[in-house]
């Protein structure tokens, strides 16, 4: 495995840099440590769509942390806190919603294109 500062010379970071180019270095880091676990090469054919796939694990990972944090500092407020806080907090259900079907999307393109 690379090395994690110093992964310049992957082809997997080179293509992270290419088609990714605006992602965050921590985010590009992740994506770097899932895209080499799963030992897909970069010039597969599928590695696009594999690097969709994690990036969408990544962000439904934020998404998951972020409302568990919520919901913990919820619970010590009273339940009219947490009524007005469930309409602040709707987009980010609505779009973890998103995320998990643009996954489930991909992960059905994935198999019909492994077939």
């Amino acid at each position: 495995m690379l090395n994690l500062s110093e992964p310049n010379d992957s082809p997997i970071w080179r293509f992270l840099s290419e088609h990714h180019p605006t992602l965050p270095t921590d985010k590009k880091q992740k994506l770097f440590q899932l895209l080499q676990e799963s030992g897909i090469p970069a010039t597969d054919k599928i590695f696009p769509w594999v690097v969709e796939t994690a990036l969408t694990r990544i962000e439904i990972a934020s998404l998951q942390a972020k409302l568990t944090q919520t919901d913990s500092n919820l619970a010590g407020h009273p339940e009219q806190l947490k009524n007005s806080l469930e309409v602040v907090l709707r987009p980010y259900l609505e779009e973890v919603g998103r995320t998990r079907i643009a996954s489930d999307k991909l992960t059905k393109e994935l198999r019909a294109a492994a077939i």
